[in-house]
């Protein structure tokens, strides 16, 4: 199953070798393959087991939506609250990625003490991340366990980010 999404993301690559085309057709790959999200989602679950904590999920954009609709019975057995933001949270600021958060404030509140995972297509340079995590630790003084991506763009690897597929080793 792996070797089916690199084939896919190297039939990416060759048509956009970086920029916002590249995570376009990323995007819309994933979404669009009810066999690539469906490894996603395994990558999903199996990188929260470990957790005997409450777990909140906080999904984003277009693949928060596809995942909540297709995967929203088994992912409300693994986590105790789903968020669902909007996309394009890396070009605003965190502070209006708070305002999205507020309606959920009581969800905040409650699980407090859950570990709160992110969920996205992709990861480059963390600003998407960066901006939910400010937001909720300002809000509940929270901090993201972990961010699992399909694909990590970034340079610098993070401790933090898990991912199905790495462009920089």
């Amino acid at each position: 199953m792996i070797e089916e999404l690199n084939k896919e993301i190297e039939v990416i690559l060759k048509k956009h070798i970086e920029g916002k085309p590249f995570f376009d057709a990323l995007d819309m790959m994933i979404r669009s393959k009810a066999n690539i999200l469906k490894i996603a989602m395994n990558h999903l679950i199996s990188n929260t087991l470990d957790s005997t904590n409450d777990k909140v999920l906080i999904l984003t954009g277009e693949i928060g939506k596809v995942v909540s609709l297709n995967y929203n019975d088994i992912l409300c057995k693994h986590f105790r609250a789903i968020i669902l933001l909007p996309g394009g949270l890396s070009k605003i600021s965190w502070c209006k990625v708070k305002e999205y958060l507020t309606p959920n404030i009581n969800v905040l509140k409650v699980y407090a003490d859950a570990d709160y995972y992110v969920f996205d297509d992709s990861y480059y340079s963390g600003q998407t991340v960066d901006n939910i995590a400010f937001a909720l630790f300002d809000l509940a003084n929270i901090q993201i366990t972990k961010t699992i991506v399909v694909y990590d763009g970034s340079i610098n690897r993070s401790e933090y980010v898990v991912s199905l597929f790495r462009y920089h080793n």
